[in-house]
């Protein structure tokens, strides 16, 4: 069971009057994003066979990892409850309230987005993996990494430079991830057409992940740009 990573820690009387960092609750947020999408990318490539160019996700399997890793998703949750329960008790606070809630809203939609993934593959009875869902997976994956570094950083937000370094890298991912999604629905259809897969059918299942896939990157994107706002207003 995972457990909100508590920015407050409980303790002795000096840290239980210790502010709330909402800073590192932040990072939290978006350190269970990047777990999360490298444990997509483990679950997908532990059913790909690189030989075979294509593996098999049994439906069980994907129903498990659904249950695991929703458990991130949870946890999430609790964080962005804990940051709402914070607000509405503190007078003062490090940046605007609004923009707290505007952050920590886009990190939580981004686990969201990951655990969507997953659904989707039950929902549709998905069991090819294919090579192009492993790659959009790892796009996915280096954006949730560029986003943990820019919260990491936005703490320091004054320090604008180090941070439109990060939110630059998401947003070249995020177009990294367009390409790779509109070329590879592509190649999805016209094998298809040619009747490579055992059921016609299983393209609407592909496609519909892969579009799962770049709307996390999407999300990936909204949280930076968010980010960019944020610190052009607080500066």
């Amino acid at each position: 069971r995972y457990r909100t990573r508590n920015p407050s820690r409980k303790g002795s009387a000096l840290a239980r009057k210790k502010k709330y960092d909402y800073f590192e609750a932040f990072v939290n947020i978006t350190t269970y994003a990047e777990e999360y999408a490298t444990k997509l990318v483990k679950f997908l490539e532990g059913h790909y066979d690189a030989k075979k160019g294509k593996g098999h996700m049994p439906p069980k399997k994907t129903l498990e990892a659904l249950s695991s890793l929703h458990e991130i998703e949870d946890a999430a949750d609790e964080i962005v409850a804990e940051v709402t329960s914070k607000l509405a008790a503190e007078f003062m606070t490090p940046i605007d309230r609004e923009d707290i809630m505007l952050l920590v809203n886009e990190f939580d939609d981004v686990v969201d987005e990951l655990d969507n993934v997953l659904q989707r593959i039950y929902m549709y009875d998905l069991t090819l993996v294919t090579e192009e869902l492993i790659d959009m997976a790892h796009v996915v994956l280096k954006s949730t990494e560029a986003l943990k570094t820019a919260t990491h950083r936005l703490a320091n937000y004054k320090k604008a430079k180090s941070i439109k370094e990060q939110i630059k890298r998401i947003s070249e991912l995020e177009d990294e991830g367009d390409q790779t999604y509109i070329r590879s629905v592509h190649k999805m259809y016209k094998r298809a057409v040619a009747g490579e897969y055992d059921n016609p059918l299983v393209v609407v299942g592909l496609a519909g992940v892969m579009q799962a896939l770049e709307n996390c990157c999407d999300a990936c994107e909204a949280a930076g740009d968010t980010i960019v706002l944020v610190v052009m207003k607080n500066n």
